[in-house]
């Protein structure tokens, strides 16, 4: 909204406007249901059952029962453990989800997005593209919120492994065919016939990123890490995201000056394959599975009988 509103609006209206969502989020948060973690903490079991029931999608009340139950006995473990920084490396499963977290964040800041949200005009400009600053924001911004749309339909049916792969090998795609255009462009060729890929090339990042790279990292942050350390262990996590994208800011025109921009975007393109493989290879498929089995599976162990897929 901010995209699409900001280049005709002044700082004031534009405060004003974005002030109308917390409120209309204070309006209806009583209405969200309380998590289910919440609510056994609170000795509600039976409300936990109707709220896994709303959250799963309509699942059966016997497998929410035992969704509920395991959750419960996790609860009750992570009471009795006394919580301290060691928490943190105290189990395989632990460093392995705070190991994959941190890794697959920064692999999402280091794939190029904040340089393309931050020089997507500047990008249009470099290539010749009649486009004005207030009209790629709006693009953008149309296309990141489409892709943000889309991602949970398929994240919901196929769980975060297979769209986090496929986002990534599309964004090495965007990346590479840029950079062939900007190869072709810096060394003399005529490519004013195919300006418009540049417009695609950014344009197709910003949705599809933002349909799998851009949150999934986030949500599996949330799957894998037991409660005793997702404090300490998000906390982490988020700094070296925010680090990362700091770094690829900072070096975008530090590098710009000393290499061709065709070969810093085949830089990030390599980044998204890179995260494609490690996905691949480390990131366990949650789907359906309770965060006992979670744990058992970053641990290698035998999952234990829990819930059914969903």
């Amino acid at each position: 909204m901010e995209l699409c509103i900001g280049p005709y609006a002044s700082y004031h209206t534009l405060i004003i406007i974005n002030a109308v969502s917390p409120v209309l989020f204070l309006i209806c948060s009583p209405w969200v249901p309380e998590s289910p973690y919440f609510l056994l903490n609170n000795n509600k079991k039976d409300e936990a059952v109707k709220t896994m029931v709303w959250l799963r999608g309509g699942i059966t009340t016997k497998s929410a029962e035992t969704i509920v139950t395991d959750i419960q006995a996790f609860i009750d473990r992570s009471k009795t453990d006394k919580k301290s920084i060691k928490d943190l490396v105290a189990t395989p499963a632990t460093i392995k989800g705070l190991l994959m977290t941190i890794i697959l964040l920064a692999l999402q800041q280091l794939s190029g997005m904040p340089v393309m949200l931050i020089y997507t005009q500047q990008l249009f400009e470099q290539t010749g593209t009649n486009i004005s600053a207030s009209l790629s924001a709006i693009l953008f911004g149309i296309v990141y919120v489409l892709g943000a749309t889309a991602g949970p339909v398929f994240s919901k049916q196929c769980g975060f492994r297979l769209p986090l792969i496929v986002s990534c090998l599309f964004l090495f795609l965007c990346e590479f065919i840029l950079g062939v255009y900007l190869y072709f462009d810096a060394n003399g060729y005529e490519v004013s016939q195919f300006k418009f890929t540049v417009m695609v090339c950014v344009l197709g990042y910003a949705a599809i990123y933002n349909f799998a790279l851009g949150p999934m990292p986030w949500a599996i942050m949330g799957e894998v890490l037991p409660p005793n350390v997702k404090g300490k262990a998000s906390t982490i996590a988020t700094f070296c995201c925010f680090l990362s994208a700091f770094l690829a800011v900072k070096m975008f025109p530090i590098l710009s000056d000393i290499l061709p921009n065709y070969v810093i975007f085949w830089m990030f393109a390599s980044v998204n394959i890179i995260a494609s493989v490690f996905t691949l290879l480390f990131v366990p498929n949650t789907k359906g599975m309770s965060l006992q089995q979670i744990q058992d599976k970053l641990a290698s162990k035998k999952p234990t009988n829990g819930s059914e897929q969903t």
